[in-house]
């Protein structure tokens, strides 16, 4: 059942590598939209990191909170 699995995730990918090369009608294209995509998604996910940093001790304090919340919810007094 595996090889069958992977002999379709195989031809799907043919598929699909088909039909972006017959859309895009080179490879090249495929290639530098791709690369643009990635550096696209690489820059923007440093941006967002970049910007969210600061909330990092909020973050600490409240997963801090919830783990002594859930802690104490499931300890059981002997």
């Amino acid at each position: 059942m595996s090889q069958l699995y992977d002999i379709a995730m195989l031809l799907a990918g043919i598929v699909i590598f088909i039909v972006i090369h017959y859309t895009f009608k080179n490879i090249r294209d495929v290639c530098f939209w791709s690369c643009k995509i990635l550096t696209t998604l690489y820059l923007w996910s440093l941006l967002w990191i970049a910007t969210q940093l600061h909330h990092m001790p909020e973050w600490k304090a409240s997963f801090t909170d919830s783990i002594w919340t859930l802690v104490n919810m499931t300890s059981q007094e002997l």
